[in-house]
């Protein structure tokens, strides 16, 4: 069952008619709110939690996978976006100890947090270097070499900056020109 607004909604019924049962949520409300938050009012309560997992698996399959462009990262990052949005809104009952479905939720908000980081990077870094292949950027750009995208919580934003990297060692700089 899931717990939203301290009322646990029937896990069998669909979401737009389990939503009328927290106090204020009629049934227009609950079409408004489904409507806002993309959530399929035809979704049972039980089903939103596997639907959510498999929502973001592919979100990062298909925009943020071995070659990316800025335009699926932008998608990406929106899609991502909605579904932290939506698990702030879920309520998971019980406490942390014992509690799968508490795990459950725990490692999904740290997979959006980590999808986030993952594509917000990818769409700042504006080239093609190792393992990052951006399909609109295709060649290496050697003005970011030497430059790390750094994200950091800032209040209840998450700042995103360049920062130059500390100087190679001269030693390691003649192995690498040497091609060792």
């Amino acid at each position: 069952m899931a717990r939203i607004a301290g009322v646990d909604l029937p896990r069998d019924k669909k979401i737009q008619y389990a939503l009328p049962y927290i106090f204020g949520i009629g049934p227009s409300n609950s079409v408004k709110i489904l409507a806002e938050t993309g959530i399929s009012p035809d979704a049972r309560v039980r089903d939103l939690r596997d639907a959510e997992v498999a929502r973001l698996r592919q979100v990062m399959w298909e925009h943020v996978g071995l070659i990316r462009g800025g335009e699926g990262l932008k998608l990406a990052l929106t899609e991502i976006e909605d579904i932290a949005r939506r698990l702030d809104a879920v309520a998971v009952r019980g406490g942390g100890a014992y509690n799968l479905a508490w795990q459950d939720w725990l490692n999904l908000e740290n997979q959006a947090t980590a999808a986030w980081l993952i594509a917000r990077s990818a769409l700042e870094r504006t080239e093609s270097r190792g393992g990052h292949t951006r399909s609109d950027y295709p060649d290496s750009d050697e003005r970011q070499a030497r430059e790390q995208i750094v994200i950091k919580r800032e209040g209840d934003r998450m700042a995103v900056r360049r920062e130059a990297q500390p100087p190679l060692p001269a030693e390691l700089m003649t192995l690498i020109k040497e091609g060792k």
